[in-house]
């Protein structure tokens, strides 16, 4: 068994032609096979994105029902605005199933007070293996909201 050091943590890798790890020029890890630590299987993020729901795709500010600014992403092909606070994130590679744990959170705009209606809550609505829609409200009173901070991820 060989080992891989991960931020300090020792995990342990058997050596067979159907375990390995690889590591691209752009820094993506694929595993594949039985890497563990302890014998805990380890899950991973399937897709990550930070987004700017008030902007488009040109950094401009946008109402429109057009693809969002992303400012990074993994297995993100795009944002589409569907109405106020609701968007489809669209995967660039499918889920294997629609089971995955979704966690969503969103920060409108204004930085100067920390009242009850600028809290926002976030749902995600509906979810498919392509992909997945969430809805920015505001948690006082439930109205849609375009926040310029999403980040959302998807575990499986």
């Amino acid at each position: 068994m060989g080992t891989l050091q991960v931020g300090g943590t020792t995990l342990g890798v058997k050596n067979t032609s159907t375990n390995k790890i690889d590591l691209s020029n752009a820094g993506d890890v694929n595993i594949s096979g039985d890497i563990t630590k302890d014998s805990l299987p380890m899950f991973a993020c399937r897709a990550w994105v930070n987004f700017d729901g008030t902007k488009d795709t040109s950094g401009a500010s946008s109402t429109s029902n057009t693809n969002r600014l992303i400012r990074g992403s993994g297995n993100v092909a795009s944002v589409l605005r569907n109405g106020t606070g609701v968007y489809t994130i669209t995967f660039t590679t499918a889920m294997p199933d629609s089971n995955y744990c979704s966690v969503c959170i969103a920060k409108e705009n204004d930085n100067t007070t920390n009242n009850s209606t600028e809290r926002i809550s976030t749902l995600v609505h509906s979810a498919t293996t392509t992909t997945v829609e969430i809805i920015c409200t505001e948690t006082a009173g439930a109205t849609g909201r375009n926040c310029e901070l999403v980040q959302f991820c998807a575990f499986r």
